[in-house]
C-alpha cells in the first residue's frame, strides 16, 4: 500500500530544514581563494605538507616541483585528515584543470571530521577547532545550526546503554575503526579516479605505525599507488638535542617481522611512535650519524624542525623532507609513459 505521507516526510525531515547542504559545500569556497590557476601537480596532506617547522622552499612537495620545473598547488592544512584532503581535491577539480600528477603524504587514518547539530553532538573544545573546520558564524548558540569539526576518536570507547546526556562528545562515541575505514574508502576513490583519468598518483604516509602496518598488510589491500617513505626509521631523542636521525637500530627493529608480531600479541596495539625514542636507548646518544646531504647541513632546520623543543618533538626536519622528496622522485622516474614526462 502506498504511503501517502512520504512526500511530506521528505520535505519536512529535519536534515532538509537546516544548512547541511551549505556546510557540505563550504569547502569549495575555502580552497578556491588559495589558487590563481591550474597546476601540473596537486599535493595533498596535513601539517607536514604545509611545511610546519621548516622554510617554504624546504617542504618536500616544493622540492619536487622545483626539481621537475613544474607548477604545484598544495591542498593541505595542519590537523587535516585523509578525508579532508581528498574532499578538497574533488572540489578543486570542479574549478581547475585536472593535474598531471597527484602526490599525497597522508597523516594517520584515525583523523576524521563530521557535521552535526550541536544540540546532539559537539567536539569537546569547539573553540580550539581550526577556523576552516568551523562555520563562518563561529556561533553554536543556534542548536539547529550544522557545525563541521575535526576530532580524533578515543582509543577506547564505551556507550552508556542506560542514557546519553546530550550533547555528546563526538570523540567518545565514534569507534576508531570508523575513522580508519573512512580514510581507506576515500583513498580507494582517489586511486580509482586518478587511474581512470591518466593522472599519476603516488601516495604515502609520514605516520610510523601506519607505514609499518601498510608494509605488512599491503598484499591484503587493493592499493596500487602507495610507496613507503621510511619515516618509521627516524627518531629525534631529547639527549640528541632533538636532532633527527635515520637510526640503524630502528631499521633493524622494524624489519624484524617476528619481533614485530610478538610485540603486537603482547601489547595488542601498535605503539611505535613511543618506541621510536625508547627502543634506541633514550639515555644514550644515537650511534647513527647523518652522513648524507651534508651539503645542506648548514641550512636552517636541517637537523630538527623549528617547532621542536627539549620536551616536545615537533614536525619533521628539512633533512627528512629531502628524503621524502627523493622517495617520490624515484618512484616518479619509473613512470616514463605518463604525459607529464614527455
Amino acid at each position: 500500500m502506498k504511503d501517502n505521507n512520504w512526500e511530506k516526510d521528505l520535505v519536512f525531515h529535519p536534515e532538509y530544514q537546516n544548512d547541511l547542504w551549505e556546510e557540505s559545500y563550504y569547502l569549495i569556497d575555502k580552497i578556491l581563494k588559495n589558487y590563481d590557476s591550474d597546476s601540473d601537480i596537486v599535493t595533498l596532506g596535513c601539517s607536514v605538507t604545509v611545511g610546519c617547522g621548516v622554510e617554504p622552499e624546504q617542504v618536500w612537495a616544493t622540492q619536487i616541483a622545483k626539481n621537475l620545473n613544474l607548477t604545484n598547488n598544495i591542498i593541505a592544512m595542519a590537523g587535516g585528515s585523509v578525508q579532508w584532503a581528498i574532499s578538497n581535491f574533488f572540489s578543486y577539480i570542479e574549478y581547475f584543470k585536472k593535474p598531471k600528477i597527484v602526490l599525497a603524504l597522508f597523516p594517520d587514518f584515525l583523523r576524521m571530521q563530521v557535521a552535526s547539530r550541536p544540540k546532539f553532538m559537539i567536539p569537546i573544545n569547539y573553540d580550539d577547532q581550526p577556523e576552516s573546520f568551523r562555520p563562518e558564524s563561529h556561533d553554536i548558540s543556534d542548536k539547529n545550526k550544522v557545525i563541521r569539526y575535526k576530532f580524533f576518536p578515543n582509543k577506547r570507547y564505551q556507550l552508556d546503554e542506560k542514557y546519553l546526556k546530550l550533547p555528546i562528545n563526538a570523540k567518545d562515541h565514534f569507534p576508531r575503526e570508523t575513522a580508519f575505514d573512512i580514510s581507506i574508502q576515500y583513498i580507494k576513490m582517489l586511486e580509482a579516479y586518478c587511474n581512470s583519468n591518466n593522472i599519476l598518483l603516488i601516495w604515502s604516509t609520514w605516520f610510523p605505525e601506519q607505514e609499518q602496518w601498510l608494509s605488512l598488510n599491503l598484499h591484503k589491500t587493493k592499493f596500487k599507488n602507495y610507496i613507503p617513505v621510511d619515516m618509521r626509521y627516524w627518531h629525534a631523542k631529547r639527549i640528541d638535542d632533538r636532532k633527527e636521525f635515520m637510526c640503524e637500530n630502528l631499521i633493524n627493529f622494524y624489519n624484524d617481522k617476528n619481533y614485530y608480531d610478538k610485540l603486537l600479541k603482547k601489547e595488542n596495539l601498535i605503539l611505535f611512535s613511543e618506541y621510536q625514542e625508547t627502543f634506541c636507548d633514550p639515555e644514550i646518544k644515537c650511534n647513527s650519524k647523518n652522513l648524507c646531504h651534508l651539503e645542506f647541513s648548514e641550512n636552517k632546520n636541517f637537523y630538527s624542525a623549528s617547532d621542536s623543543t627539549e620536551k616536545y618533538r615537533g614536525h619533521i626536519s628539512y633533512h627528512a623532507h629531502i628524503h621524502v622528496a627523493e622517495k617520490f622522485l624515484k618512484e616518479m622516474e619509473k613512470n616514463e609513459n605518463y604525459p607529464w614526462n614527455k
